[in-house]
């Protein structure tokens, strides 16, 4: 696969995350097909914002062919879980 256009100089497979527009460069795709990989679960995805960034780490289990790891759980206190409630 060539480097996405977006290239930070780091390389793709170095990188946690790309953007949905770097993974449907890479694999010949539109952004389209790309957020309907997301849907099926075949590509993960971390949001910041209405940023939606897939973990290369998916995309790598998908070329070859594998499932996507599970996430991690991730243990939130109480007390982030009441100041959510209240935001």
């Amino acid at each position: 696969m060539a480097a996405p256009q977006h290239t930070t100089g780091i390389p793709w497979r170095d990188r946690p995350t790309l953007r949905e527009s770097e993974v449907a460069e890479l694999i010949g795709i539109s952004q389209r097909q790309v957020g309907r990989m997301v849907d099926s679960g075949e590509l993960r995805l971390r949001r910041v914002g209405r940023t939606r960034l897939i973990l290369t780490e998916s995309l790598i289990a998908w070329g070859k062919g594998e499932s996507p790891a599970e996430p991690e759980e991730i243990a939130v206190s109480p007390a982030v879980l009441k100041a959510a409630a209240l935001w």
